[in-house]
């Protein structure tokens, strides 16, 4: 069994305003959005950025990947305030802490992915807000 993974990239690391716009378009206006599920990969480390070497002070790639984090964090950030005052419609799902040493080129290390996973899943808050998310999918009040 082989599996296909694709990373979403800078700009779409939380797509739910493509999610919305597309749910208009394809039911109309006159239909609201009942229940949004985004699903993250962790909450971001704390961007830092280290004394440059020589290297770095003629390309500082370092700073750019700080940069493109914080901008990243803003836009799941923006999303989580966008839906505030609108009670039980946005979920996010996100591992805590744990998986800051995966870069997405190591899909490989699906085992430290999945036991992340289920250690956050098996917390007693997620499994809670898992229920809520359960009942506004199934249309309870």
């Amino acid at each position: 069994l082989q599996e296909e993974f694709i990373e979403a990239g800078m700009g779409c690391n939380n797509p739910v305003r493509y999610l919305v716009e597309e749910a208009g378009k394809q039911f109309g206006p006159e239909r609201t959005v009942s229940c949004i599920i985004s699903i993250g990969t962790e909450k971001p480390k704390v961007a830092g950025f280290k004394a440059p070497g020589l290297f770095q002070r003629v390309l500082p790639l370092e700073l750019i990947q700080v940069l493109a984090d914080m901008a990243t964090d803003t836009e799941a950030s923006a999303m989580e305030a966008r839906f505030r005052n609108c009670a039980g419609l946005y979920h996010r799902l996100n591992v805590e802490r744990g998986l800051e040493e995966v870069s997405l080129e190591e899909w490989g290390k699906l085992g430290d992915i999945k036991q992340h996973t289920m250690a956050y899943l098996s917390d007693n808050v997620v499994s809670r807000r898992i229920d809520v998310i359960v009942d506004a999918l199934v249309g309870k009040p």
